[in-house]
């Protein structure tokens, strides 16, 4: 005859979210348990199990940077979006963590250009931008900021020539940027100086007027003729039905 004797044994264990015993029991928090189990011998063994269940856990992260993100698994980002990353936690469970993330663009503005006024008058010429807005741009101690959409269009009204230049430009996201280009203003005469000469008659000579201006008929008194810009002609001056005027250009700087 055999007689064969049942068993005991412990087991120590720390694990994460969910232990499942010897038994097949399933277990979701700490504790102490048993477990009664055939042994090799086909008697039973009790299994007292000394459980520390450990949670993963959940987490978020807003984020907002420039041109790249490295996620807390290492892992690197160059465009906005939400993902995850899985790590382990502080008890060696997971921590899965959702990052919201935006990624800004660098700002570059770019101006060029020529441009012809006359005195008094203003300017206007686009910006263009690439890059992630809201932009600031800046012109020594000309500042517009919040601009939204590319080109964006600014004015000056310059006492003299001028060349601008950008002096800063920046976004929200990334911070100072870079910037190209020139924009050359040219300021003339305002109006071009210019004559009206009638070349027969009794009026013959010249007589001061803004532009120039070829035509025929009876004038008195202060007039006015378009031929793409206008004159004014002097009061008391006279031109009799047949007679020509014509205004000749100069001093002018266009």
């Amino acid at each position: 005859m055999t007689l064969n004797v049942a068993s005991q044994s412990t087991i120590d264990t720390t694990v994460c979210e969910t232990y499942t015993a010897p038994d097949a029991q399933a277990y979701t928090s700490s504790g102490v348990y048993q477990a009664v189990i055939q042994n090799g011998v086909g008697c039973d063994s009790t299994i007292t199990i000394n459980l520390t269940l450990n949670a993963a856990s959940q987490s978020t992260i807003d984020t907002t940077v420039c041109e790249t993100y490295t996620a807390p698994d290492a892992q690197a980002y160059t465009s906005s979006g939400v993902y995850q990353a899985v790590i382990q936690n502080g008890v060696g469970c997971d921590s899965t963590v959702t990052i919201n993330l935006t990624v800004g663009i660098p700002v570059t503005a770019t101006i060029g250009g020529n441009y012809l006024i006359q005195q008094d008058e203003g300017v206007s010429f686009p910006i263009a931008f690439s890059g992630t807005p809201p932009f600031a741009v800046s012109f020594g101690a000309t500042v517009v900021n919040n601009i939204l959409t590319s080109p964006h269009t600014i004015n000056f009204t310059p006492s003299g020539t001028m060349t601008y230049t950008i002096s800063s430009v920046s976004n929200e996201i990334c911070g100072l940027g870079t910037s190209s280009g020139t924009v050359n203003v040219t300021v003339g005469n305002s109006p071009c100086l210019s004559d009206v000469e009638i070349v027969s008659g009794s009026h013959a000579g010249l007589y001061r007027s803004s532009t120039y201006i070829s035509s025929e008929g009876s004038v008195n008194g202060t007039s006015t003729y378009k031929a793409g810009n206008s004159i004014s002609l002097e009061n008391g001056f006279i031109v009799e039905t047949g007679e020509v005027f014509q205004a000749i250009i100069e001093d002018c700087t266009d």
